[in-house]
């Protein structure tokens, strides 16, 4: 077993207890020292030895000193206490049966000594401190609340060099109550090693069976984490996962890395049956998550995204309580540089694993130059590169098409102000996207935009007493009328053109720039005049800080050129966003063609808080051609020990729940955590069960 987080917690305790107090300058001569018990003091001044017997109490300065009976050799600067022997200072305590002290060295001896941090404490037979070295022999640690099924630890010797904050322990037993369940010889281990974190795994899910097993934490430095998890199936064979996470310094300083990754893989035994494809599972089943950041400079950066499987249901097999939340996958590496008016990025993204349809771009390169002003200062120039090979592959691995584009965007806009809050802002914007396809068929297309739009801002500052903010409310509002007219120049064999990258139903506000186009296939010409709204509140909280409390953003095509296929129907788009309160938050979107008044897209939230561990949500996203679904989540703490989770989801479509969960926590005051939990799955084969576990952090300090 690694028991190095736990043994040391126990030398933390040393060092909080000693650290400050043994090196003192006022213990050395007895200066500002003084000695008083209920009996009269005895002095032997042949031995220079003062006795004082009955509640005896030593002070110092850093310190005091209480028991039954102190003997103080003012010559040898020698004290020794026994009885009920209590050392107190900073708020800490070590009691002890005997302990003798070198007031010119500092250090000390303690015998039957118990000393600890709430709510554990150590025993031991004795302690030694000497220097910067701390020693404990035959001790123990226990929960303040022993019963008779805690866990706690043996350990036969135990040091500390402080000076090397090392960390030396022999003979290490871990007991449940008084049953020695686990033993190792011989720890050698530095103290910033330590981690909390020991947890009992079990239960029973389908397709699976039941399984047992350990999740703990294999090493830990400031820099590097380690953990694994090991579970037993005794249906399908032996799973192990280590996790690898290791950051160099900081996000904000430089340079900076950060790399992190998870494993997986077991020699599966069982019914592997097969995938979604009806093609077989492999008996050696394995999946790797991996994800590397690095700021080399302020300007430059990398980002690498890696997860390769076996197969496709490796993942959500044995991670499934991750699968919710990391189902979807990303393989790419990129490399970026950005500065005030200048980016540029280099890409690729591939498809890892053959059973998951993908576009690959291998590579995507892209320079952006702007906004910034070359020509007139009353105007500012953007300039758009991007080339990319892209591969279309189904989810077999076959290559369905492919071909390689260049792009070439550039836009000009300027800002006028009119007076009153009204500005102006005119633009011009022209785009060409090359085609080179194996057919020798090279197709092309040129498009010129012309933009205008007037918008009108106003502040103010509104009085809303219920919001009870400490100071002003300040209101930002603009409305926005704008016309964008994109005309074809040229083209040249545009139906042969592979749609690999389509106009989709964002569910967000649509863009209206040509801009923002690059990576169309099916780019056309299209014409709206479009109107919005735009308004934002803030409280001014303090230490003039501002916290957004309301957000209302509307816009509406009123008029649509209908003989355009890319754009055809007018859109209108609303969202509302409340946040009186940094418990209370409440979100809504719309989305509706209002050619037939149908909705596109609909989603909305709320979400209540006490900043404890209460907390309720639901959540709702609606897309027509793609589903929707209702997800409710709420977190209530029952008590300083306990707290429960559920969690729903439900799809109006199929009026079913597809994923439900429920779970309860509850720490004993004894080293035990405790996660108890139950969930279903309705959906595929594998996914319609019941699945039941637990988990148990033992030692959780």
């Amino acid at each position: 077993m690694n028991l190095s987080k736990i043994l040391t917690f126990v030398l933390v305790i040393q060092i909080n207890l000693f650290g400050n107090w043994l090196h003192s300058e006022d213990e050395k001569g007895g200066n500002g020292i003084t000695l008083d018990a209920e009996k009269p003091l005895t002095y032997d001044e042949e031995n220079g030895k003062v006795t004082a017997e009955g509640n005896a109490v030593l002070r110092g300065e850093d310190f005091i000193l209480q028991s039954d009976l102190i003997e103080w050799n003012r010559k040898l600067e020698i004290v020794s206490a026994s009885g009920k022997v209590i050392l107190s200072f900073s708020g800490k305590r070590v009691l002890a049966d005997k302990i003798t002290l070198d007031m010119n060295t500092g250090s000390f001896t303690a015998d039957k000594v118990k000393l600890g941090h709430f709510p554990w404490y150590v025993e031991a037979d004795s302690l030694t401190v000497e220097s910067y070295t701390y020693s404990l022999l035959n001790a123990s640690l226990k929960h303040e609340n022993h019963e008779s099924f805690s866990p706690n630890l043996l350990i036969g010797e135990l040091s500390f060099d402080d000076n090397q904050s090392l960390i030396e322990a022999e003979s290490i037993g871990f007991k449940i109550g008084n049953s020695l369940v686990g033993k190792i010889p011989r720890l050698r281990k530095k103290a910033g090693d330590f981690k909390t974190r020991y947890e009992i795994l079990g239960g029973k899910q389908k397709p699976l069976g039941w399984y047992g097993g350990v999740r703990t934490s294999i090493f830990k430095s400031e820099k590097l984490v380690i953990e694994s998890k090991f579970l037993s199936y005794p249906q399908r064979g032996f799973y192990l996962s280590p996790i690898i996470n290791f950051q160099t310094a900081p996000v904000d300083e430089f340079p900076f890395f950060h790399f992190q990754s998870s494993f997986g893989g077991i020699h599966d035994h069982g019914d592997t049956e097969t995938d979604f494809r009806s093609k077989p599972i492999p008996t050696d089943r394995g999946y790797a998550r991996i994800q590397a950041k690095a700021h080399i400079e302020d300007n430059w950066k990398l980002n690498l995204k890696m997860n390769p499987q076996t197969d496709s249901d490796i993942f959500r097999d044995f991670e499934r309580d991750r699968f919710e939340k990391f189902q979807w996958v990303e393989n790419f590496a990129e490399l970026s540089y950005d500065r005030d008016w200048l980016s540029a990025s280099f890409l690729s993204d591939w498809q890892e694993n053959d059973y998951e349809e993908q576009v690959e771009e291998i590579p995507k390169l892209s320079l952006l130059v702007g906004p910034k002003s070359f020509v007139n200062g009353r105007f500012l120039e953007t300039i758009q590169l991007d080339y990319s090979s892209r591969t279309a592959r189904d989810n077999n691995g076959v290559v369905l098409n492919e071909y390689e584009s260049t792009s070439v965007s550039m836009k000009s806009q300027g800002v006028f102000s009119i007076g009153r809050g009204i500005s102006y802002l005119p633009a011009i914007s022209y785009k060409r996207q090359d085609y080179h396809l194996d057919s020798n068929r090279n197709p092309y297309r040129e498009f010129l935009e012309l933009s205008n739009a007037l918008k009108y801002s106003i502040v103010g500052s509104p009085k809303i007493k219920f919001l009870r903010q400490k100071d002003n409310l300040i209101h930002f509002s603009s409305f926005t009328l704008s016309h964008n007219h994109n005309t074809m120049l040229n083209s040249r064999n545009t139906s042969a053109i592979p749609i690999l990258r389509g106009n989709y139903i964002d569910p967000g506000f649509e863009k209206v720039d040509l801009f923002d186009f690059s990576d169309y296939d099916d780019l056309d010409s299209y014409e709206i005049i479009r109107i919005g709204w735009e308004n934002e509140l803030f409280g001014d909280e303090e230490q003039n800080r501002f916290r957004k409390l309301a957000s209302l953003n509307l816009e509406q095509d009123i008029w649509v050129d209908s003989g355009s296929d890319f754009w055809s129907e007018p859109i209108f788009s609303g969202r509302l966003e409340i946040n009186p309160f940094d418990s209370l938050g409440f979100s809504y979107g719309k989305k509706i063609n209002t050619s037939n008044g149908k909705s596109e897209a609909e989603s909305f939230s709320i979400k209540i808080r006490d900043g404890i561990m209460n907390e309720f949500s639901l959540s709702s996203t609606s897309i027509p051609i793609a589903g929707s679904n209702f997800i409710f989540i709420s977190r209530n703490r029952i008590n300083y020990d306990a707290d429960i989770e559920f969690i729903l989801r439900y799809n109006p479509r199929l009026k079913s729940l597809s994923y439900w969960s429920g779970s309860i926590r509850f720490k004993r005051p004894v080293g035990w955590d405790w996660k108890l939990f139950l969930s279903g799955y309705e959906g595929t084969r594998k996914e319609d069960h019941i699945n039941l576990g637990f988990k148990v952090n033992v030692f959780s300090f």
